[in-house]
C-alpha cells in the first residue's frame, strides 16, 4: 500500500480504504488506485464481517431481532462504528437475537409503517449508533420498543444512552503530555461531527486552561475534512502553511491522527522528533503506521456490553431509571510522542 500511495501522491489509509470498496473514496480516485495495484501486481485479501440490511417482503420473521438505526455514511467513514457493531452482533447472537441495520432511515416514514417494519422484522429493542437529530428519529420513541443511543446523547430529551469518557479522556492525555514535558499542545478534529467530537474539544479546552498553557488559534482545527483523500491534502497544506507547529497535535480520531502523520513524513518531518501525535478510538489502522501511533481505546467492548444489558434488560421489563452510562477510556503508548522519562 505504500507504494501505490507514494505513487499517486495519497495517504496510505485512501488506499487501505479504496481496497476495500469504502464508498466514501471518489469513484476517479478508487479507479486510479485498482490500476496502480494492477500494474504492481499487489492482491488485496478483503475480510471482515459486512454491514447487513433489513430484509424485503412482509412476512413476519420468527427471529427475535434487534434494529440498529443509523445514519448510511458511518459505517464507512468511521471504524469504531464497524468495530463496535461486530461486537454488539457477537453479543446479541450468544444472546439469540438476530441483528439488522436499517441504516438509510427515511425521516418521511410514518409512524404506522415503522410499526410495521418493526413488527414484520420482529425487531424487539433498538440502538440508535452515532448521532441523529431527533426530528429524523422521534418516531422510534412513539413505539413500545426500548431504545439506547450510542455514542451519543440528545440534549433535549434524557434516554438510556452509553458511550466513552470524552472528556476525561483528553483531559486526562493533557495532562500525561504535561507531564512528558510539552507545553505547545494542538488539537484537530471536526466538532460539527457529533457529540463525542465536540466533548473531545471540550475536555482539550479544560485542561490548556486548568495547567495555564497557551491557546493558540493556529494550533487547532475543529473542521477537519471527513474524507481520508482531502483530509490528507488538506493537512499537507496545513503543515507547510505553518512552521511554527505546536510540540504535539491531539486528534479527534485516529484517521485525522494518521493522515496528519502521512502528511507530516511525507514533506520530511520526523514522528515524534519534530511533531508528537496522539490518536482517538484505537483502530487497527494504527498498527500499520511507522511508527505506532500512541491512542486512547473507547472501549468499544465494553460499550457493548452495556448496550446489550440495558437493552435486554428493558426488553425483560426492567424498570431502572434511565440512565447514561459512560465507559473509561484507556491509553495506548505508541511510538509517536515523545517516551516517559524514567525516574
Amino acid at each position: 500500500m505504500k507504494d501505490i500511495a507514494k505513487r499517486l501522491d495519497i495517504s496510505q489509509n485512501t488506499v487501505s480504504l479504496a481496497l476495500r470498496n469504502i464508498p466514501t473514496i471518489k469513484k476517479e480516485t478508487r479507479e486510479e488506485i485498482l490500476r496502480m495495484a494492477d500494474e504492481l501486481g499487489y492482491v488485496y485479501n478483503e475480510s471482515g464481517a459486512q454491514t447487513g440490511f433489513a430484509p424485503a417482503g412482509g412476512k413476519v420473521q420468527t427471529q427475535q431481532n434487534i434494529c440498529i438505526f443509523t445514519d448510511s455514511s458511518y459505517f464507512s467513514t468511521f471504524y469504531f462504528y464497524t468495530e463496535l457493531k461486530t461486537f454488539l452482533e457477537s453479543r446479541l447472537n450468544s444472546l439469540g437475537y438476530g441483528l439488522i441495520v436499517e441504516s438509510m432511515f427515511n425521516p418521511r416514514m410514518t409512524r404506522e409503517q415503522l410499526g410495521t417494519f418493526c413488527q414484520i422484522n420482529s425487531i424487539k429493542g433498538v440502538i440508535i449508533l452515532g448521532d441523529m437529530a431527533f426530528e429524523q428519529i422521534h418516531l422510534v420513541f412513539d413505539l413500545d420498543i426500548p431504545v439506547v443511543t450510542s455514542g451519543f446523547y440528545f440534549c433535549d430529551r434524557f434516554t438510556d444512552c452509553v458511550m466513552e469518557d470524552n472528556l476525561s479522556a483528553i483531559h486526562n492525555a493533557v495532562y500525561r503530555l504535561y507531564e512528558r514535558g510539552y507545553r505547545k499542545i494542538g488539537f484537530l478534529g471536526n466538532v460539527s461531527l457529533g457529540v463525542g467530537q465536540r466533548e473531545r474539544y471540550m475536555g482539550f479546552q479544560a485542561a490548556l486552561d486548568a495547567l495555564g498553557l497557551e491557546r493558540r488559534p493556529e494550533w487547532v482545527l475543529t473542521d477537519c475534512a471527513a474524507d481520508t483523500e482531502t483530509l490528507f491534502h488538506d493537512q499537507k497544506r496545513y503543515l507547510q502553511a505553518h512552521p511554527a507547529l505546536p510540540e504535539v497535535f491531539l486528534c479527534g480520531c485516529d484517521q485525522i491522527a494518521i493522515c496528519v502523520m502521512e502528511a507530516a513524513q511525507d514533506l520530511g518531518l520526523r514522528i515524534p522528533d519534530d511533531i508528537g501525535l496522539v490518536g482517538f478510538d484505537n483502530i487497527d489502522l494504527t498498527l500499520n503506521v511507522q511508527p505506532r501511533l500512541t491512542t486512547l481505546d473507547p472501549g468499544n467492548a465494553a460499550q457493548a456490553d452495556l448496550i446489550v444489558s440495558t437493552l435486554t434488560d428493558r426488553i425483560g421489563g426492567g424498570k431502572a431509571p434511565l440512565r447514561r452510562q459512560i465507559v473509561e477510556v484507556t491509553w495506548i503508548e505508541g511510538g509517536s510522542i515523545r517516551p516517559a522519562q524514567e525516574k
